[in-house]
């Protein structure tokens, strides 16, 4: 029982941490919510690990409005996450909601808020217990183990961002898991899924100083996420270059962390296409320790932009900045 409510713990401890966290902006912030002053759909698809090892399979879509004549914005997020090893899962259902206001003209902050409601569940087929091995070492039958365990559980859950940013920059600030659920499996456990706190930025330097607005779009751009929860810390941290209509860069995933066991540090390497308000990425994490880190992280997302205004129209917010992200 001990072991099966520690791998619970491990399992469910931390959440997913997306290597293109700039294509999966409402996961990583709910103030991104609308920040494209435009209605967006998107999708992550994550793979991490190998057949030999635990793998984990994420799933993500989300959509969101910014409603020009009122400069707020709502949106949903759907997440499903799989650990086919154990058979332990998690499924969210997210609604955030933001509001954004001018403090200049060259500056604008948007603060958010968001509901959600979540089911993790794990799948007792995939442990082994010690009634089913003979004195052989055979494995047969099942188990007759009393496990006072519920094999999936439900909660609510909230979280908080702000986004601030101008024509070149941006910087948000998150908190998830402000309720801290009891996600233990076991009754009468106490497993608090901690907070997860979050900082994040970049700044865009245009390398084409040309004025047509038909010019491709040329920049480079600096860019860096760092959360934080419960024993564990993670920075990433690089450079993201638009020649449009490709989009690649490099990032460096991991930082040391003395009370965790398991650090993860890689280099992430990173290509797309973007054009036309769709933007398509792909990432392969490579871990700078194969000998630990067997295997790698692979990541696809896509991104569709589109307006269903009247473009004849003319919203309030016509000359409101647009958040500077490489979409």
């Amino acid at each position: 029982m001990l072991a099966l409510a520690a791998v619970s713990w491990e399992v469910q401890a931390q959440d997913i941490r997306f290597t293109q966290f700039y294509q999966a902006p409402i996961y990583l912030n709910p103030a991104f919510t609308g920040a494209t002053g435009m209605a967006r759909v998107g999708t992550n698809y994550r793979k991490q690990g190998s057949a030999n090892e635990s793998s984990f399979k994420t799933h993500s879509a989300y959509a969101d409005y910014y409603f020009k004549d009122f400069y707020a914005s709502a949106g949903v997020l759907l997440l499903s996450d799989q650990d086919e090893f154990n058979g332990f899962f998690t499924r969210t259902v997210a609604l955030p909601i933001s509001y954004d206001f001018s403090v200049t003209k060259n500056i604008t902050v948007k603060p958010a808020l968001q509901g959600s409601f979540s089911q993790q569940g794990i799948d007792f087929s995939h442990f082994l217990f010690s009634d089913q091995i003979d004195n052989e070492g055979n494995v047969s039958g099942g188990s007759n183990e009393p496990l006072a365990v519920n094999d999936q559980i439900s909660y609510y859950d909230v979280a908080f961002g702000v986004l601030t940013f101008g024509k070149q920059w941006w910087f948000g600030y998150g908190m998830h898991n402000l309720l801290q659920n009891n996600v233990s499996f076991v009754e009468g456990g106490e497993a608090t899924l901690p907070i997860r706190y979050s900082v994040h930025g970049g700044y865009t330097i245009k390398l084409d100083k040309t004025r047509r607005k038909s010019a491709p779009v040329k920049t480079m751009m600096p860019t860096f996420s760092y959360i934080s929860q419960g024993g564990f810390s993670q920075l990433d941290a690089g450079v993201i270059f638009q020649l449009e209509p490709l989009i690649f860069g490099a990032l460096y995933r991991g930082i040391p962390n003395p009370t965790y066991d398991g650090d993860y540090s890689a280099i992430s390497w990173v290509v797309g296409v973007s054009k036309f308000d769709i933007s398509v990425g792909y990432s392969y994490d490579m871990p700078l320790d194969n000998a630990t880190q067997p295997g790698g992280i692979h990541e696809i997302s896509l991104t569709f932009l589109f307006d269903p205004t009247d473009p004849n129209a003319t919203p309030r917010s016509a000359k409101r900045l647009k958040c500077p992200l490489p979409y």
